[in-house]
């Protein structure tokens, strides 16, 4: 009798074990993909010809768990205050096991820029500004000083729209139904 419960107690063990294995496996496989859509998302803004100041967002055709990212910024580095480069970052993300989002970020500085788009980069943040302080914002409470504007045409602020976008990541990876979606649409 006792040798039946070691050895059930070592096959529940061992079970245990494998389980485990595939959750892993299965997490590094998605993760395997996630760098998959940022390197090629990464790739395809490096073959570009020209580009400017952007940020795009969306699902993975090939992989539809996996929400990616990109953007191209320019930004004045710490060590080099008179040069303003443009960035780009890929970033993708992926549910690991225990079901949190994870991040899986690239970052390429893509090209120097000479002094006549670096004034026009200037000029049209100082429009911004302009235009904000218009509006009745004082410095710093545009949310932000990178340039983009917080928030966007329809008056959605970046906590409604990063809330959004975890309810719609939430609606395609099946952790809430449509009709739950919409009830919290509806209270916004």
């Amino acid at each position: 009798m006792a040798s039946v419960v070691i050895l059930s107690m070592i096959t529940v063990s061992v079970l245990v074990v494998v389980n485990n294995m595939f959750d892993k496996s299965d997490e590094m496989n998605l993760k395997k993909r996630a760098f998959e859509v940022a390197r090629d998302n990464m790739e395809m803004i490096i073959a570009q010809n020209s580009t400017k100041e952007y940020i795009e967002s969306g699902f993975s055709e090939e992989y539809p768990e996996i929400e990616w990212e990109v953007s191209v910024e320019s930004f004045t580095p710490a060590n080099l205050d008179n040069d303003m480069w443009l960035k780009a970052y890929s970033i993708a993300y992926y549910p690991d096991s225990d079901g949190q989002w994870q991040q899986l970020r690239l970052e390429h500085w893509l090209t120097q820029l000479n002094v006549g788009q670096k004034k026009q980069i200037l000029d049209e943040q100082e429009r911004e500004e302009e235009y904000l302080e218009e509006l009745g914002y004082e410095d710093g409470d545009s949310g932000s000083d990178d340039g983009f504007d917080s928030g966007d045409e329809n008056g959605i602020s970046d906590s409604q729209d990063s809330e959004l976008n975890e309810m719609e990541r939430k609606l395609q990876a099946g952790e809430i139904t449509e009709d739950e979606f919409l009830d919290w649409a509806i209270g916004q």
